[in-house]
């Protein structure tokens, strides 16, 4: 993401545990439990390298969610302390609208490096 005003602006590491990952290589449907997790990192100047880490997100698949339809968010700072973004609002709000039709994960098989 290449736009500095952006929430996610810069370079993106999606890691997946066993169960999302068989989600995403079954067309973006997750099972139970499923856990996706993004490190992101500016970008540094004048290069495309990774620059000081901005935030750490995380998803995961949990059906008592029901405002999230089914997904517990959480977001993290660079020194780890929890952002204070309401994940229903913020995380949830873009899930939906960007998302909905992939069980409001954004990223795809895609995404990732085989």
């Amino acid at each position: 993401m290449t736009d500095k005003n952006s929430l996610f602006y810069g370079i993106h590491y999606i890691y997946a545990d066993k169960k999302a990952f068989q989600g995403y290589k079954a067309g973006n449907r997750f099972p139970e439990g499923s856990t996706i997790v993004v490190d992101y990192f500016n970008i540094k100047p004048g290069s495309d390298a990774d620059g000081p880490k901005n935030m750490v997100v995380m998803m995961r698949k949990d059906k008592r969610q029901k405002e999230t339809a089914g997904w517990l968010f959480a977001g993290y700072g660079a020194d780890g302390k929890p952002s204070g973004l309401d994940p229903v609002s913020t995380c949830f709000g873009c899930h939906q609208k960007d998302a909905a039709q992939r069980d409001h994960v954004i990223s795809t098989i895609k995404d990732f490096k085989l």
